[in-house]
C-alpha cells in the first residue's frame, strides 16, 4: 500500500511538471511574471516591476510609546 502511495505521488509529481512547462507562469528574464488577472488591461501578458515605476506608492503611517 505504501508503494502504490509513492507511485501515485510520483506520477502527480511528473504530470504537474509537464502542465506547468505547457503554461509556464514565469517567463525568460528574471523577474517577470505572467498577469493572470482576467480583469487587468496587461491579462495574459508578461510584466516586470519596472513596469510600475512611479505609478505605485505605499504609504505607512506608525506610533510607538
Amino acid at each position: 500500500m505504501k508503494k502504490i502511495k509513492h507511485i501515485i505521488l510520483c506520477l502527480a509529481t511528473l504530470i504537474a511538471g509537464f502542465l506547468i512547462l505547457e503554461n509556464p507562469v514565469f517567463a525568460e528574464r528574471d523577474g517577470e511574471l505572467l498577469d493572470v488577472n482576467a480583469t487587468s488591461p496587461t491579462f495574459n501578458q508578461y510584466i516586470l516591476p519596472e513596469d510600475y515605476e512611479d505609478l505605485v506608492s505605499a504609504w505607512y503611517f506608525g506610533h510607538s510609546t
